[in-house]
């Protein structure tokens, strides 16, 4: 039986027990939020079948991103921990796409180095012998998931202890540290490291994306990752992508439930200087405007002056590691996706740090539906994509 919807398929055998999803032809979070975040929900919900055996047939895939294989990666592994906690045991497989580029990716950072798939047929082993290789030529490097946050849950304890696959982060100050410790590493293989105000950015931007994220993501689900893809070029200093992305309150639903009665009254009136509709909503608006300055769920005017700073730390880096070439980032939060490229984040204001995504740079005018996109589907927490490529200005020569 074959069964197509919304560009996602599947096939199943209904006189078997085994399951096989196609990936859709754009795996991308850049691309499609949407597809993205409809492909793995309805990966998390084979958790309610009986089914023993999963395949994720990446064949018809023509496109794919870091964040979007790093998020399938999690969806599958709490498939895999239910599993277990209720004594069934799931084989997963996967199929390839056949394009060296995308099965590299598919390698590094997909379930076969997390769910450390094995007993492939003859033919696949000897592809991953030769993706090995072009692996090696090309000097691809990925982080290995970092797992933090405020809940201890046996998902994190199957993920770290027994499987080893994950690093777990006590200090969320140190998710920064890790990331330049793997920035460093790529860079040393072409004799560079990162210069002190390299190495600030890039702890500042991560710490502050951990330190907000304990903040506001609640006390019921509170949980933090981070991985990377870096690709080391010998005739430049490589270029790179950092996944940041966590489970808990989305950023809509910690300023709408559990924020100060200053930034509710502000939010409040900036609601009302909008129409919202199925393309803009409030919760778009408010997801937006958690990204200005004075913005956050605990600012209080008459006590602190310096809270709802830290998305600008992350804005400011964005800015700075992709000044010099095409790169993106996007944080999708709840329904909503905000989406920058180096034209929008250059029109950041630096003395306001105001980035409102249309020409006026105003909260009371509706952003472009180019940069702010209103989901069909929610995510449980926030996902920060951030494309980099890093400049002499960064660096310094390594060790020699």
């Amino acid at each position: 039986m074959y069964k197509k919807k919304f560009s996602l398929a599947y096939a199943f055998d209904l006189s078997t027990d085994k399951i096989e999803l196609f990936v859709p032809v754009q795996f991308s979070l850049l691309e499609d939020s949407n597809v993205v975040l409809e492909f793995c929900k309805r990966v998390l919900d084979l958790r309610f079948s009986n089914r023993k055996q999963i395949t994720i047939n990446f064949s018809k895939c023509i496109l794919l991103d870091v964040a979007a294989l790093s998020i399938l990666n999690t969806f599958l592994l709490h498939l895999r921990d239910e599993a277990n906690s209720k004594e069934k045991n799931i084989v997963f497989k996967t199929t390839f796409t056949g394009k060296t580029n995308l099965d590299i990716l598919i390698y590094k950072v997909g379930i076969i180095t997390l769910l450390k798939l094995e007993n492939f047929p003859e033919k696949t082993k000897q592809y991953i012998e030769k993706l090995k290789l072009e692996i090696d030529d090309k000097n691809i490097k990925t982080l290995p998931l970092l797992a933090g946050g405020g809940t201890t849950i046996e998902f994190l304890r199957e993920l770290i202890i027994k499987n080893k696959t994950a690093k777990y982060i006590s200090d969320n100050s140190k998710f920064g540290t890790e990331v330049v410790r793997f920035v460093n590493e790529c860079l040393e293989t072409v004799g560079y490291i990162l210069n002190l105000k390299g190495n600030r950015n890039f702890k500042g931007m991560i710490g502050e994306l951990a330190t907000n994220s304990l903040e506001h993501l609640g006390e019921e689900m509170c949980q933090l990752y981070c991985t990377g893809y870096y690709i080391i070029d010998k005739n430049t200093e490589g270029e790179g992508s950092i996944v940041f992305f966590n489970f808990g309150n989305t950023i809509y639903e910690s300023l709408l439930h559990d924020s100060t009665k200053d930034i509710k009254e502000k939010l409040s009136r900036l609601s009302k200087l909008h129409y919202f509709d199925d393309l803009f909503t409030e919760e778009n608006l408010w997801t937006l405007a958690a990204l200005q300055p004075k913005i956050s769920r605990k600012y209080d005017r008459k006590i602190n002056n310096e809270r709802g700073t830290g998305t600008i730390k992350l804005l400011e880096g964005f800015k700075n590691f992709s000044s010099d070439k095409e790169k993106l980032m996007t944080i999708v939060s709840g329904k909503t996706q905000i989406l920058f490229d180096n034209s929008k984040i250059s029109s950041y204001n630096d003395i306001d740090k105001r980035v409102a995504l249309n020409e006026e740079n105003s909260l009371e005018t509706r952003p472009s539906s180019k940069y702010l996109k209103n989901l069909k589907h929610s995510f449980p927490g926030t996902i920060i994509y951030i494309q980099f490529s890093l400049s002499g200005e960064y660096l310094k020569k390594g060790v020699e």
